[in-house]
């Protein structure tokens, strides 16, 4: 990409980008989202979206999907002779079949393509289709989250010709509330857990885990929040609400002010997700860059994402018993906030860093970097 850096102030290069954009907000969609706008102050960028709009489902939905990777593959065609990168958002399973549509698109027209890895699920598991893509990166470049994404990327499908690391830090940045330097005043331990609310996601875990902090007596209160799709997974929460009275507080889909005033609110982050797919979920870096520690399962790059900051559980362990144990011995100083606020930052610095030398007149030189 370096190759057509700005000159002069005019954007030179045209980039295809394309992928997952919201809406719906995930994970990849931001991530995407994020990416795509930091490319387009450098570069001319034509946006291509991959995913289905919201609501459609079944044969329809896989159907919209094939189209649009097809008219990216045309907009790619149509470009030959401008087009000097294509951005690529990575998809899991069968979605991948479209990265590889994109990817040879690219590659045909003498285009270098990146791929952007957000999906563990090809890693832990073999995937037929990510050894094909991986052959047709063969000119192009990885972009992974961490550098133990990269390693067990190599050890399952073989050695990249380029490839760098960018942990998804660099797209949250660090935040500083107004906080006091002393303990709760009621002595009580407040968790929380934001997500789309599912059972894979961990919801149901998490229920669990305020249930047995009552059972015990333990002074531990709970904030719920993130949007419910299914109506069990509704039925589920009331249940918890009514059982549980003033040790949970459901506050729904929350945004913008709501969200800081939920991470501020918390003590500790508890992510108890089971997601086949997930690699380095967002949330755990925005509780992070809110100064609060985390509690999860380990999945994907959890474990090099929470480091010191708190406890990642094996997920051959009980989830809640582990986090019990941990939990009634955690230190409830607000004071802890300010430390992970500013060791997160450095992470967040760091993570910035690659991209702007990835994007850069010496971008062959940050292929074998690493910001994790």
């Amino acid at each position: 990409m370096g190759a057509a850096m700005i000159e002069g102030g005019a954007k030179r290069m045209q980039v295809v980008s394309v992928g997952h954009f919201p809406p719906p907000v995930h994970g990849c969609s931001y991530i995407t989202r994020c990416m795509t706008d930091l490319i387009a102050k450098n570069y001319s960028v034509r946006e291509v979206v991959i995913n289905a709009p919201v609501g459609v489902v079944g044969l329809r939905k896989h159907f919209i999907r094939f189209a649009r990777a097809l008219y990216a593959v045309c907009i790619i065609f149509k470009s030959r002779g401008f087009i000097r990168t294509c951005y690529i958002s990575g998809e899991g399973s069968f979605g991948l079949i479209y990265n590889v549509m994109v990817a040879f698109a690219a590659v045909l027209v003498g285009a270098t393509p990146y791929i952007h890895h957000h999906n563990y699920n090809y890693i832990d598991h073999y995937n037929p289709i990510m050894l094909i893509l991986n052959r047709v990166m063969v000119r192009g470049v990885h972009i992974f989250l961490s550098e133990q994404m990269r390693h067990d990327f190599q050890s399952r499908y073989g050695v990249i010709n380029k490839g760098c690391v960018i942990s998804n830090a660099a797209f949250v940045p660090p935040v500083e509330f107004g906080f006091d330097d002393e303990e709760d005043s009621e002595n009580s331990l407040v968790v929380g857990f934001l997500s789309n609310l599912t059972r894979e996601k961990g919801l149901y875990l998490f229920l669990d885990l305020l249930r047995a902090a009552a059972a015990r007596g333990e002074s531990i209160r709970g904030i719920l929040a993130g949007p419910v799709a299914l109506e069990e997974d509704r039925v589920a929460i009331v249940r918890a609400k009514d059982e549980l009275g003033g040790r949970l507080d459901y506050r729904g889909p929350i945004y913008g002010d709501d969200k800081s005033k939920f991470y501020n609110d918390i003590g500790i982050f508890v992510f108890p997700t089971n997601y086949t797919n997930e690699a380095q979920p967002t949330v755990i870096f925005e509780a992070l860059a809110a100064g609060c520690q985390v509690v999860s399962y380990d999945r994907g790059c959890i474990a090099t994402q929470v480091k010191d900051d708190g406890l990642v559980i094996p997920r051959d362990r009980d989830f809640v018993a582990a986090a019990m144990d941990w939990l009634v011995l955690a230190n409830r100083s607000r004071s802890v906030r300010g430390g992970i606020i500013t060791r997160y930052a450095a992470r967040h610095a760091r993570a910035r860093g690659v991209i702007h030398g990835l994007f850069g007149p010496a971008s062959h030189e940050c292929l074998s970097s690493c910001a994790d």
